[in-house]
């Protein structure tokens, strides 16, 4: 059972819980037992949609066992025991229904890598790729927060929030191709992206009991209007060389430049890479 009060003082103080974990979060005894895990995912929590929706796509994956996270950015605010509450009833529906092991969530954040990228998302990449959208941002830092906590962990599989992108205020017509990109990412550290069925992500009559259980500060949502190919430029030539240069340290446990990585690849005026992601058959339905 997640200690109330560890979590809260962590919650309290938004330390930076991202390259190393300290004990109170992440023991070097409870990692070596979650690695002994054949097939462990690690997942992101936001809201009590996630607990059906990670029912059925767990049905489907069949893993040996699930480890939930919850993290900050510093912009957030809301009902932090709502989620407490949230992964106790993950807990006893998974272990119950599908006799999968479901671990005590993992709390992480790291407020200077989120505020390095909101700004120069409002900013420079503005200018550079004619869009602004603090959520991609967002999304972003939540694959890049991850992914050293996978590897530490042994996990081969990343589960995204159900509320993910929409319920953030991100266009429905970019969800694809943030899906193959974020795909993309997750792959080069050895580590599957498991989408929600698109018609989790499409649903936007979540009922009150169903909703996030954390707002953010910025309310302001994108324009409705990025072309698909100013959003794979977006990704190809800042979004994956930033989170690349970001986890080139992050994943040994070192500490990591935020401001400097990412003020480098916002200047950046040329294509960096081209890549031509893969899907499973699942994530192009």
């Amino acid at each position: 059972m997640l200690d109330k009060k560890k979590y809260l003082k962590i919650l309290s103080h938004k330390p930076d819980i991202f390259a190393a974990f300290p004990a109170e979060v992440l023991d070097e005894q409870t990692a070596g037992q979650l690695r002994e895990i054949p097939r462990l995912a690690v997942a992101e929590i936001t809201g009590p949609a996630d607990i059906h929706a990670l029912r059925e796509l767990l049905a489907h994956y069949k893993p040996d066992g699930l480890l939930p996270t919850f993290s900050y950015t510093g912009t957030e605010y809301g009902d932090w025991l709502r989620l407490e509450h949230v992964a106790a009833k993950l807990k006893i529906t998974l272990e119950k229904d599908l006799n999968i092991y479901v671990a005590e969530p993992v709390v992480l954040g790291a407020p200077e890598l989120w505020k390095e990228l909101h700004t120069v998302h409002e900013r420079q990449l503005g200018q550079r790729f004619g869009f602004t959208s603090a959520c991609l941002g967002c999304r972003l830092y939540s694959f890049i927060l991850r992914a050293p906590l996978c590897k530490k962990v042994g996990a081969r599989f990343f589960i995204p929030s159900l509320h993910g992108l929409l319920q953030r205020g991100c266009p429905s017509h970019t969800t694809p191709i943030e899906r193959k990109y974020f795909t993309f990412l997750m792959s080069g550290y050895g580590i599957d992206v498991w989408h929600h069925a698109q018609q989790y992500e499409n649903k936007n009559e979540n009922t009150d009991d169903e909703q996030a259980c954390l707002s953010c500060v910025l309310t302001a949502g994108p324009e409705n209007s990025i072309a698909q190919d100013k959003l794979a430029r977006y990704f190809e030539s800042f979004a994956l060389p930033t989170a690349g240069g970001i986890l080139s340290h992050a994943v040994f446990g070192e500490p990591v430049d935020y401001a400097l990585i990412i003020a480098e690849r916002a200047e950046l005026k040329k294509e960096l890479i081209k890549i031509k992601p893969k899907f499973s058959s699942r994530d192009s339905k």
